[in-house]
This record gives C-alpha cells, structure tokens and sequence, in this order.
C-alpha cells in the first residue's frame, strides 16, 4: 500500500487549475526520442493490413475460464483484511453480477439506484451478500473495546459512529461500504435497515473520526495525518455510490472533492517523463498507487454518470475523465516500446527501441532495478477498458497497451493451454508485490488476484460493446493513420 505522510503543521498550497490534455507522444512511428528516421516502408495498405492483422490476434488471446476460476478460488481463501475483503467485493460484482456494478448501465439510461429484481440471497449476488453479512455480523465485536476516537483499546461496546471492521485505516473500510450499501438496498435478510444503519456508522466515523488536511482531504490513516493514493478507491467511490443510492448531491460533490484534493498533493505536473503520475513516498511513483488511483476515479466517473445526477455534475465528470486518462497515459508512458508499433515497424525498427518487451509493468515507474507488478498491471488494463467504455469509445488511446498487457499476462510457456507464464498452476497470479510491505516482492497477493478478475470483467464488457472491432479498425490510433498515409506519400514521391 502506498504512502505519503503529509507533515504536521502543512501550509497553504494552491490547487492546480491546469488541465490540459498530456503531450506525452510526438508521432512514434518515424520518431525515437527526437531522432526521425525516414527508412522505407511496405505500402500504406499493406502496413494497415498488418496492422489491424496484429490487433485483432491481439485481442483473440484470453485467460482459460478453468484458470479464473481458479484466480477466483484463490482469492477466496486469502483475503483478510478490509481493503482486501471491499477489494474481493468490487471484482466480485464486476464480474458475476454486473448488473449491480456501477460500471454498468442497467436498465438504460439510469442504473444507480441499483434495480431490485433479483434476490440477494441466490444467484450470482450469494457469494458478496455472504462476506457483507459476515462483516456486519462482526463489526461491533471486530470493534468491541476499540477507541474509535484514537482505535486504541478501552473498555467496553461502542454505538454509533464506526469503521465496518477494526482497522487502523480509517480508509481501508471504507472498501466495504459498496457491498453494505447494496445488501441495505436489496434488503438481505429482511434487515435492510441494519445494513443501511452499518453503512451511515461507517460515513458518520468517517466524517467526524477521522483528521482531515487544511483543505479538506480525508486522511488515509486515524492515528496521524497521512494521505494515500490507494484512498481513491477507498474513500471516494463509497462517497458516490452512497449519495446516488440515497439522493444525496453533497456526498457525490464530496467524492469529487476528494479525488480533486489527493490529486493536487501527488501529480506531478512537470514536463518530464513522469508528468501525469502521481507521487507517494520519497518522490517515487508507485504503479499500484496509480493503478488504485485510476480505476477510484473511473468508479467515481462510473457512479455519477449512471445516476441520476449526471447532467448536475457535467463539468466533474470531464475532470475525472480527464484525470483518469492523465494517469493511464503517464503509467503507459513508462513501457512504451516496441510492443505498440505495427509488425511491419517492429521489424525494422526492433534494435533501436527499449528491449523491456514484457508489457509488465515494475513496482516503480522510476526504479527499473524493482519487480515486476503483475497486479498493477491487470488493475491499469482494467481502467484503460473502462475508460473506453465510460467515453462510448472517444477515449481508446490506451487499449493497445492494454491488449498487450492482457496478452502478456495470458501467455503460455511449453505446450498445453493451462503452462501459464505469470500464473502458478493453481491461480496465483506471479509476480506481486507484498500488500502489506508495498516495496517488497510477496507472493499469493489477494488485491491482485482480484485485478485479474477486474481486467477480465471489464475486457468482455468493452467486446461485447462492440469495442474490439472498433479497435481493428483503428486501434492504432489516427496518429499511426497519419503517418501511414505520409509515408505512402513519401514512396510515391
């Protein structure tokens, strides 16, 4: 998990109003760096053939359904803590019922309030309502003895304001607060109002426990001031998701807010490599910090724009679109290399570009000594597809990248279709970081199994919209379009 502590006594900063789009790319296909090369090329429509050719192979590859079974079976005998458990939830629904997803329109226009037709006890929602009800069963024994205030230990039951399980983050339970607002929606049990009750302790701990910066950001741990980037997954999403089921406009504007506040402590916004990433510790850049950041703020997006608020809130769903895309497109930029370019490209041009061909992304954006992440990479391929999907297509820069990361991590090695390259034999995704020691390599990693169930889900969701033969026909982007047609132009010349 990634962090940075922000000292006491902080002094007034201004937020940045800048939100222009990022110069991160001039036209790769005839540049390196600042050096252009005007080699021959095949023909234009030859170099296109192949191009859609490479993309649509590409997008065929996918992991087996024994192996996410697998994954998923893995998960559920792993996960512990509460980002974890609100971790499993959210890949969970995304992935079984998708109709309770917020990154589902259903039925049209309007999804959020979530529709109530289906039992919450059968079917696909049986396995979340199972962990929901277990956490709210145990909250007030998880948090028996607990000062909420200081989470230290004292004397006797608490009521009232209340973390959904005892953690010494006040954001981490907050991860929950999603499936607790469904389960009080959908009424489990016929205690709809105990889940609902649940769900008002945990935002009423949240808004009077918990320290908050000068200007109004949510601090990610109880005991000093500290913000995280993984709070945007954390915090926000519960925010929004709560105000559109409850018809609540100030805790959407709220979940905003957050997101616009973290982001103006930890993006950097100079013009090297690393604009658009976000910062933690020591002015490093943490893939996973960027990969929680990302898809918190596409959740948030997601929330608004399948409610009933989305014309009230234009203007912040354009900021978070763009935010979002800011940090996909930053994370991308670290592993540009060949894997993006045409086959025709790539054979030429195979000896001038970065050999990392792995399309794995390291613990650290500016650190290539550390570890490959494969969390970080499943949890990024999953926002770059979603963010397509919330954009109705506008914003496919990013699903070539995506696709090579998904191909990546459904490559085999040996014959047989199960010899996975990044998975042991039963389901654990390899390598991870350590979750609980975030700079350290771990293994059997719960958070980035539930990435892979993410990328997945939202993979099928962006073809059965059409998206990937969007994607063979343009995939490549209209700047590769461009520099076909002006290298047509310079053979016939």
């Amino acid at each position: 998990m990634a962090t940075r502590v922000i000292p006491a006594g902080i002094k007034e900063r201004s937020t940045p109003t800048c939100y222009e789009d990022l110069d991160l790319e001039k036209p790769a296909v005839c540049a390196i760096g600042d050096v252009y090369f005007p080699f021959l090329f095949p023909s234009s429509t030859m170099l296109w053939f192949i191009s859609c050719f490479w993309v649509a192979i590409v997008a065929g590859q996918q992991l087996p359904d024994a192996v996410l079974e697998n994954v998923k079976a893995r998960l559920g005998e792993k996960y512990l803590l509460s980002w974890e458990i609100g971790t499993r939830i959210q890949a969970l629904l995304e992935l079984d019922s998708p109709s309770y997803s917020v990154f589902t329109t259903y039925p049209q226009p309007v999804s959020i309030p979530f529709p109530r037709y289906q039992s919450p006890t059968s079917g696909s929602l049986s396995e979340v309502m199972s962990i929901v009800r277990t956490v709210v069963a145990n909250r007030t024994m998880s948090n028996f003895g607990v000062n909420v205030t200081s989470m230290s230990y004292d004397a006797g039951e608490i009521t009232g304001p209340q973390p959904l399980m005892y953690d010494l983050a006040a954001a981490d339970p907050t991860s929950i607060g999603p499936g607790v607002l469904l389960a009080g929606h959908l009424n489990l049990d016929g205690n709809g109002s105990v889940y609902m009750q649940a769900a008002k302790d945990q935002l009423d701990f949240l808004y009077t426990r918990v320290p908050r910066t000068y200007d109004g950001a949510i601090s990610h741990r109880l005991s000093e001031l500290q913000l995280w980037s993984d709070s945007v997954s954390m915090i926000p999403p519960f925010l929004a998701l709560y105000g559109a089921q409850t018809y609540n406009a100030t805790l959407i504007r709220d979940a905003y807010a957050q997101i616009r506040l973290y982001r103006s402590y930890f993006v950097d916004e100079s013009e090297g490599k690393t604009k658009g990433l976000w910062r933690h510790v020591t002015n490093a850049y943490s893939f996973i910090g960027n990969g929680w950041a990302a898809h918190g703020i596409l959740r948030v997006l997601a929330t608004i724009q399948h409610s009933y608020y989305a014309d009230e809130f234009i203007k912040e769903r354009e900021d978070m679109l763009h935010w979002a895309k800011e940090i996909i497109g930053a994370m991308y930029h670290q592993i540009v290399s060949a894997f993006l370019l045409p086959l025709a490209f790539n054979i030429i041009l195979s000896n001038l570009l970065p050999k990392d061909d792995t399309s794995i992304f390291r613990n650290y954006a500016n650190n290539a000594s550390t570890f490959y992440d494969t969390g970080s990479t499943a949890l990024l391929a999953a926002s770059a597809y979603r963010l397509s999907l919330l954009s109705n297509g506008t914003e496919s820069h990013w699903i070539p990248y995506a696709e090579r990361s998904r191909k990546a991590l459904s490559s085999t090695v040996g014959n047989g279709n199960y010899n996975l390259k990044y998975f042991t034999s039963d389901g654990w995704v390899e390598p991870v970081a350590n979750p609980h020691w975030y700079v350290s390599q771990g293994t059997q990693n719960p958070e980035a199994q539930a990435f892979v169930l993410m990328m997945q889900s939202a993979w099928k969701e962006w073809v059965a919209a059409g998206s990937a033969n969007f994607s063979s026909r343009v995939a490549v982007e209209w700047r590769w379009l461009v520099a076909t047609v002006l290298m047509g132009c310079w053979i016939v010349l």
